[in-house]
């Protein structure tokens, strides 16, 4: 059994998972092996932008709006902690969102996924776990229809060929939120459990009529 974490925001190393695969170790039976998937290094230097382009933004509206000025201790109090906040949460929100650098991000999960696959090949399942952010962008990786067709989310969707996905598990998702501002489509999620249903039906019924088979072959010359 295999396990594949993706992390969400504000996560500065790999690590972030440990505890959460300890008490999966001392909880489960089934032996697994555990993988965290890391993108977190990636653009840090632009996270630390936002704050500077909503200050410049600011300043550009002052410009306009002379009366603006008088308000901008009122406006920007708990300045330090709130440069912190938007920083460490929205900042890695917004760099995901960029076409290219979102783009990025995927590549690298999906490289990652490759390389756990890779040193794996006899296993046959994999679980999914995903934090906030991680959580869409495992739905960008799996389901979502609107992505270029070079986006590394269709590679990551032919590593699934070769393996049952058991189950996905997110913590503190934000979907149900995006899908009001994003206009995703869940519809996607029920054809894809319709076509693993119909996967695992003729699978079962291959299984079953190969036992039918070796029975009768084992009976066929004691009824003889």
């Amino acid at each position: 059994m295999l396990v594949f974490f993706i992390h969400g925001v504000n996560t500065p190393n790999c690590k972030y998972a440990d505890t959460l695969i300890r008490n999966i170790k001392n909880n489960v039976r089934t032996p697994a092996n555990f993988y965290s998937s890391f993108w977190g290094n990636l653009f840090i230097n632009k996270k630390y932008q936002v704050i500077e382009c909503i200050e410049k933004d600011f300043s550009r509206a002052c410009e306009k709006h002379k009366e603006y000025k008088e308000y901008h201790f009122d406006i920007y109090r708990y300045k330090r902690r709130r440069n912190e906040l938007v920083n460490s949460f929205l900042g890695d929100f917004l760099i995901y969102q960029n076409p290219e650098r979102g783009k990025a991000i995927r590549k690298v999960i999906c490289e990652q996924l490759k390389q756990f696959l890779d040193d794996h090949p006899e296993q046959t399942k994999i679980h999914f776990i995903a934090h906030s952010l991680g959580s869409l962008i495992l739905w960008d990786l799996l389901f979502s229809s609107t992505l270029p067709k070079d986006d590394p989310a269709f590679i990551f969707r032919k590593y699934l060929n070769d393996i049952n996905l058991e189950s996905i598990s997110t913590l503190g998702s934000p979907l149900l939120f995006l899908k009001q501002m994003l206009d995703i489509d869940f519809s996607i999620v029920n054809r894809a459990l319709e076509e693993v249903y119909k996967k695992n039906f003729i699978e079962s019924h291959k299984l079953r009529w190969v036992n039918i088979i070796h029975s009768s072959d084992l009976i066929a010359p004691i009824q003889i």
